[in-house]
């Protein structure tokens, strides 16, 4: 095979320039859109026109005047440092002309000489309607140029990362614009210039998007994401623990003491519940276990359980580090049963009095123990889950307490809950006594309330003080057992808790981490992580909470895009929009930490991937598009996909193997989306970083393929000399390092060396190397220059060629002919030119006159027989084969040939 080595690779000189920029480009400056360019929400489809949107503004805000509005464009209003300004002077003038009905004096000539860049003189003859009309027009205009450049600035915010705008975002951005489009009837234009100005100096210093930099608390995170990670890959199941690796994080890290009680809770609720999601695989089953009765009471347990530990906790450190001295007034032999302090139930009993305003020393039970009422004590022993301290001060107290002790006894040997019997003769019997005023009845009537569940209402403001507080006192009075929120008009069913929760606890009115801890101790984990989601400050946390939710198997997630929103609700069950919170967060700091945005998109490799209409790739599933967007959006190929070795060189050399890309670990088959890349890297243009992905991933028949187009490209759309050798020794060397990697010679290769073998001919004969050019031909018989090779030539042209090559054999045969006729003029100009005498010197004899010239006739009528035989092989293949791309080829030809005369 012929090819050309001879000319170096210069990859600044490959052909295929890429497509032209038509779309908005980034961090340009901002132009004034076309007509039709106005944002769809901005249409009157959608409820406000930008007809609405100017009549608006110019109904108000009649301080905004100002000059040189006729040659003011959007363009300028974003350049000006500030507001155009214009003489007071003029405008007063009008006005008070417009105000008295009276025309203009002498006076105001001067000053009202110039307005919006031309001159108007204005005198006893001018109308005032006329003025007024002007300068009505002027401010028309300069607020349809600044509300059309603000819509333009909409359409780039949205075009700016494509489908990484998620809709919550995008949803927030159009309500702070139609805001400020409204803002102006009664802040003034001015004051949205100022904003317009404002944003834009943001724009030019702020960062790009995904440029934040991870705290180290997110770095830990990562740390042990990637960790889980590994062991996923590792056992393919999940890890279900992984709330509470991420909770060990604030063991050792000092932070923000509600971020730290936000985790505990979450861990603490979630771990328990979890017990029983072990066989639970797909999402219907997860609802289903969310929605059991095992679930009800498993998460009810947990929560009581740690809302009873942190009061302890907190109780136990105020014993150790006491604000005052009562140790005084604890007794000293206090009882302490099964590790249950009773020093720490009494301070707690104390704090809470306190809390309440009610005197130690007033008591209408008459009982007092350790100078505290005994029911206060009661009550704070089973708040703080301390049932054998509560029932060690029943037993101490009066008749009543030592025959309440019963209860309390079975309330803890059934973990939380009485017998039907006991507990329908606690209901009667709290239902019939007669609530006295008292301090002691206040806890009396809480204690036979919660343990009778008699009155799931009511909310003890007496002695409530906390969130947590009213949680216990409702999770403690919730019926596990109840399948419906309607089995009883008394019963408080978990459904019904969760429902008052969410109407106690409503966005924007209440504090984020007390309603996430709500939302949590309640079961309803979606709720709780979109409210820590909305909240720029624990986005992070929520993300991974989400995460360690999925990995627990007890978090319902949603497929489906909800707009302005991260949840969806469906058949009374919350959903949340997994992949809007995973991509929102990674896609903050993903230009700068690629490896931990990786990390966190890996979680993503269950859901399926979004379907937009302006990318024509198919793949699996969403981490694989979230791969392509981050290698796409940064250029990062080497380091995201690794370097293709060089064959042979490892063996040779000894060379080790180049490092693998950072998604080999997560994603060992990306082909899709190296694929996916290439496609279009090529498209646009860079074909030798195109084609080093397709090597990078050993897709060669796929690069070859590309490289077959190409070449066939340059063929029928003739480019300079100088691209055409680039073109040619790029897949040069790509053909020899296939064939020194002992690649497999498929067809797609084979056709790659015909269009090599048929770029040197064209390049032969572009540098009129006839001879040179022919003698390729005859060496690779691709268009016959012998009769007897016709058949064989068509032969092959039907089953050898792909079709890439088949639409250049047409021009391919045009310019074989042409090299044909070109070398038959040389070989006959030389000829010709020859001299005549058989010798140098020899006499010119008449006799030798007439033997050279028979000899010369004989030569021509030899070399125009051999060059006809030679075309009218080539006219026969031509014949033979389709010529859709040269359709007049067959008169082409016959034209050439009639020049071996």
């Amino acid at each position: 095979m012929e090819w050309n080595h001879s000319t170096p690779f210069n990859q600044s000189s490959v052909v295929a320039s890429g497509i032209s920029a038509g779309g908005i480009q980034l961090n340009s400056s901002r132009t004034l859109p076309a007509a039709g360019n106005i944002p769809s929400w901005l249409t009157p489809s959608a409820g406000n026109s930008l007809a609405s949107l100017r009549s608006l503004v110019n109904q108000s805000d009649g301080q905004a005047r100002w000059s040189g509005m006729s040659s003011m464009t959007a363009s300028n209003l974003m350049a000006a440092e500030a507001p155009p300004q214009v003489a007071n002077s003029f405008l007063e003038a009008t006005e008070r002309l417009l105000k008295d009905g009276s025309q203009y004096k002498q006076k105001h000539e001067d000053a009202s000489r110039s307005l919006a860049g031309t001159f108007l003189t204005v005198g006893a003859e001018q109308h005032p309607e006329s003025v007024k009309d002007f300068l009505d027009k002027k401010r028309q205009e300069a607020r349809g140029a600044l509300i059309e450049s603000e819509a333009s600035v909409c359409i780039q915010a949205k075009r700016r990362e494509a489908y990484l705008t998620p809709d919550i975002e995008w949803e927030k951005f159009k309500e702070n614009a139609v805001s400020q489009y409204l803002g102006a009837g009664s802040g003034g234009m001015l004051a949205l210039l100022r904003s317009q100005k404002q944003q834009r100096s943001l724009d030019v210093s702020g960062s790009q998007l995904g440029d934040r930099q991870l705290t180290k608390e997110e770095l830990l995170f990562i740390q042990t994401l990637r960790d889980c990670n590994d062991e996923i890959l590792t056992t393919h199941s999940a890890v279900s623990n992984l709330l509470e690796r991420f909770s060990a994080i604030f063991t050792t890290l000092s932070t923000d003491k509600a971020v730290r009680e936000l985790w505990n809770a979450f861990s603490a609720v979630v771990g328990h519940a979890r017990s029983d999601a072990r066989a639970v695989t797909t999402q219907d089953q997860v609802a289903a276990f969310r929605s059991s009765e095992s679930f009800n009471k498993l998460l009810i347990a947990g929560a009581r359980s740690y809302l009873e530990l942190s009061a302890y906790t907190v109780a136990e450190e105020q014993v150790r580090n006491p604000v005052r001295d009562v140790s005084n007034e604890l007794s000293s032999n206090a009882a302490s049963s099964g590790g249950e302090s009773t020093n720490v139930v009494v301070a707690y009993a104390r704090a809470q009095l306190s809390k309440s305003r009610l005197s130690l020393g007033e008591s209408t039970s008459g009982t007092r123990l350790h100078g505290v009422p005994v029911w206060a004590l009661i009550y704070s022993a089973i708040r703080l889950g301390a049932l054998r301290t509560a029932v060690t001060f029943c037993s101490q107290g009066d008749e009543s307490t030592r025959d309440f002790a019963r209860y309390i006894t079975e309330y803890q040997r059934n973990n939380g809950a009485l017998l039907a019997s006991s507990l329908h003769e606690l209901q009667t019997t709290y239902r019939n006594q007669n609530p006295a005023s008292g301090n002691s009845d206040l806890y009396k009537q809480a204690v036979m309330a919660i343990i009778s569940r008699a009155e799931p209402e009511q909310d003890f403001g007496g002695i409530i003080h906390s969130v947590h507080d009213w949680l216990w006192t409702k999770l403690a009075q919730t019926d596990t057992s109840a399948s419906s929120p309607s089995s009883s008009s008394i019963d408080l069913t978990l459904q019904k808790l969760q429902h008052t929760v969410r109407s106690r606890f409503p966005a924007k009115q209440t504090d984020d981490c007390e309603a996430f801890l709500a939302f949590v101790l309640t079961g309803q984990f979606e709720l709780a992580v979109e409210r820590l989601f909305l909240n720029v400050k624990f986005r992070s946390h929520a993300a991974f909470m989400a995460i360690g939710l999925k990995q627990a198997k007890v978090l319902l997630i949603s497929h489906e895009t909800q707009l302005a929103s991260v949840l969806l609700k469906r058949d009374g069950l919350f959903f949340l929009d997994l992949a809007s919170v995973v991509r929102i967060y990674a896609d903050g700091f993903r230009r700068r930490h690629l490896e931990p945005a990786l990390e966190v998109y890996f979680h993503l490799s269950e859901t399926p991937a979004v379907k937009v209409s302006h990318y024509d790739h198919q793949f699996s599933n969403l981490f694989e598009f979230c791969v392509y967007k981050l290698a796409k959006d940064t250029g990062n190929y080497a380091e995201l996909f690794g370097v293709a070795d060089a064959p042979g060189t490892a063996a040779v050399a000894g060379l080790a193997v180049p490092r693998k890309g950072l998604v080999h670990r997560l994603l060992p088959d990306a082909t899709r989306v190296v694929v996916a890349l290439a496609q279009d890297l090529i498209q646009n243009g860079e074909l030798v970083e195109g084609l080093e992905l397709y090597e990078t991933t050993k897709q060669m028949t796929a690069m070859f393929r590309v490289l077959l187009k190409v070449l066939a490209d340059d063929v029928l759309f003739p480019t300079t000399a100088r691209q055409r050798q680039s073109l040619l020794n790029l897949a040069t060397k790509y053909a020899e390092r296939f064939q020194v990697a002992g690649g497999h010679d498929d067809v797609t290769v084979r056709n790659v060396y015909v269009m090599l073998d048929l770029l040197t001919f064209l390049n032969r004969v572009d540098n009129q190397e006839y001879r040179q050019a022919l003698a390729i031909m005859r060496n690779i018989n691709l268009i016959p220059l012998e009769q007897n090779a016709v058949g064989t030539a068509v032969a092959a042209y039907q089953a050898d060629l792909l079709p890439e090559v088949r639409e250049c054999i047409p021009f391919v045969t045009l310019q074989t002919m042409q090299a044909l006729v070109s070398c038959y003029a040389a070989e006959k100009e030389r000829i010709l030119s020859s001299r005549i005498g058989a010798e140098v010197g020899s006499p010119l004899r008449t006799a030798n006159l007439l033997v050279s010239g028979v000899r010369l006739s004989d030569g021509l009528i030899k070399l125009q027989a051999t060059y006809r035989k030679q075309s009218h092989a080539i006219l026969d293949f031509g014949n033979k084969i389709p010529s859709q791309q040269l359709p007049n080829l067959m008169d082409l030809l016959i034209k050439l040939e009639g020049a071996l005369i």
